[in-house]
């Protein structure tokens, strides 16, 4: 019997040893917390102004987003959620603004400012160590594994939409000096000028016109300079209308002077957007994936 509470008494003892055991047991480290506390999707307005360069915001609209800084045009949103995922950047150190030299982790000259909505964020060095991104928000340096997507852009160029016709926009007519494309009831139609013009079959309007209205560019990039320009005149169902400017090269390149933007479309195209040419065999080919040098940061999106 005394043999029987003396193991019942050390079970309990068992028991309680093991309990506290487990009740002072580290609690697992809760993840870092990301920049911003609110989501990417309650944020309106992203952009980045670069330092004796560009300001670049982009505004949240019903259709998605767009540019509205330093033009007017729609964005891509794959690049967008980019910049957004800076936002959501795990914050591994956080450190008072007044109690280290600012200038030594690079906010004397910030290579970046980064704005979400209202709050903007001042983008210094990486530290060579961690090397995590020290950004400075109010009175505080934070340090953050480094968005290298969001850090990739210095201008609004790779931020507008590679559509060559804006999502949401009907194209209607497109008018070459030597030629017309029209939509109508019943589809493509074209014309070429001049009274011994050989005639364009109804096969050959279709293509051309379901070419333009699909364009997209491989990417997107700053004007050329180039004296050797072709007119092209977009006529959308609004009733407006926009001049493109075409060189012709080892890409398509269009030109769109209220974007500030030039359109890199495969070459292989040229033929059927600029001289309603018989279309390409493989419209995926005929020109690089992406510009030299340069790698595509996010989908793009619509």
């Amino acid at each position: 019997m005394r043999r029987h509470i003396v193991n019942l008494v050390l079970l309990f003892l068992i028991g309680a040893v093991a309990a506290l055991v487990w009740m002072r047991k580290e609690a697992p480290e809760p993840p870092p917390e990301p920049l911003l506390a609110e989501s990417t999707e309650s944020i309106q307005r992203v952009g980045f102004r670069i330092p004796g360069g560009e300001t670049v915001m982009a505004a949240r609209k019903n259709d998605g987003w767009r540019l509205t800084e330093p033009v007017s045009a729609p964005a891509d949103n794959g690049v967008i959620n980019s910049l957004l995922a800076a936002a959501r950047a795990p914050v591994t150190d956080r450190i008072p603004a007044g109690e280290v030299d600012l200038s030594q982790m690079g906010f004397d000259q910030p290579e970046r400012y980064m704005r979400f909505d209202d709050v903007e964020i001042a983008f210094g060095a990486i530290n060579p160590v961690t090397k995590k991104r020290y950004v400075l928000m109010g009175d505080k340096v934070l340090q953050i594994r480094d968005p290298a997507g969001a850090s990739s852009y210095h201008s609004h160029i790779k931020l507008v939409h590679k559509d060559v016709v804006p999502p949401g926009r009907k194209l209607v007519r497109v008018e070459r000096p030597d030629w017309t494309l029209e939509r109508d009831d019943d589809g493509w139609r074209a014309q070429r000028n001049g009274a011994a013009a050989e005639p364009v079959s109804t096969e050959r309007a279709a293509a051309a016109g379901e070419a333009w209205t699909v364009a997209r560019a491989m990417w997107t990039g700053e004007p050329n300079r180039d004296p050797e320009t072709e007119s092209v005149v977009l006529h959308f169902a609004e009733g407006d209308t926009v001049e493109l400017r075409a060189i012709r090269g080892q890409q398509l390149l269009l030109q769109r002077a209220d974007f500030a933007v030039q359109y890199h479309v495969a070459r292989n195209l040229t033929g059927l957007l600029l001289d309603l040419d018989a279309p390409p065999e493989d419209p995926a080919e005929g020109g690089q994936s992406e510009p030299p040098g340069e790698g595509i940061m996010a989908p793009a999106g619509h």
